[in-house]
């Protein structure tokens, strides 16, 4: 069976910066608004060195920038591969 874990140069914390301007990465967890629902007030919380996120408000979660793009943009597995690796080459 193949290995279909997909590893790439792009840390989370410089993800997670890209996608919210302004955000502190000099720390563990960040909060901010989740853009999976109509936020009013930070309730999505991520963590800035393995890449998991997690709304308390909406409940939307997931294990890294991958599900996090994905979801996020409505995309399939293959085009978030594309389109990380085109943020990658920078």
């Amino acid at each position: 069976m193949a290995d279909f874990t997909y590893e790439m140069n792009l840390t989370p914390s410089e993800y997670y910066s890209h996608q919210f301007p302004g955000i502190s990465t000099n720390r563990k967890f960040a909060m901010v608004r989740c853009p999976f629902h109509d936020d009013t007030r930070p309730s999505l919380s991520i963590n800035l060195e393995e890449g998991w996120y997690r709304c308390f408000t909406c409940g939307a979660k997931g294990g890294g920038i991958v599900k996090f793009h994905m979801t996020r943009y409505s995309l399939n597995y293959k085009q978030t591969i594309k389109e990380l690796e085109a943020f990658n080459v920078r």
